[in-house]
């Protein structure tokens, strides 16, 4: 309609506010947040597999553990941290230093381990830890 005006942003005005990136290409975030702590802010991916291994929808946008949840919760990602960490242990040493620039694989215990004291410090204070929110 010729006189209309609409609320909607011009296609480059997306484009611009993410330098150019398209926005497929930015990583997404999980945040977890908790009154006890600071918050624990993990890549997308990252995040999703911490909330599979503590029995949460992983692609849900938001969620909570409750104060009751707790103790499970915690349990299961010390569990998980062990387990990460004995398979870590198993593999054989590369004897060759990397090259330089080359990354060093970050282990899923390295990336549990704040998110888990966070968990602990929120049960100790009695405060639930949400995500999405």
């Amino acid at each position: 309609m010729e006189g209309c005006h609409t609320s909607a942003k011009p296609p480059h005005a997306q484009a611009a506010y993410n330098g150019g990136l398209p926005t497929k290409d930015i990583p997404m975030l999980i945040i977890f947040k908790s009154p006890a702590s600071g918050d624990v802010i993990m890549f997308q991916k990252n995040g999703q597999d911490m909330l599979t291994v503590l029995e949460k929808d992983k692609d849900a946008a938001k969620g909570i553990f409750t104060l009751e949840q707790l103790p499970e919760a915690i349990s299961r990602l010390r569990a998980a941290i062990e387990i990460d960490k004995a398979r870590s242990r198993a593999q054989p040493e590369d004897d060759e230093d990397p090259l330089p620039g080359t990354p060093i694989p970050v282990n899923f215990f390295q990336r549990a381990v704040p998110l888990l004291e966070l968990l602990e410090r929120s049960l100790k204070d009695k405060v639930p830890v949400t995500w999405g929110v």
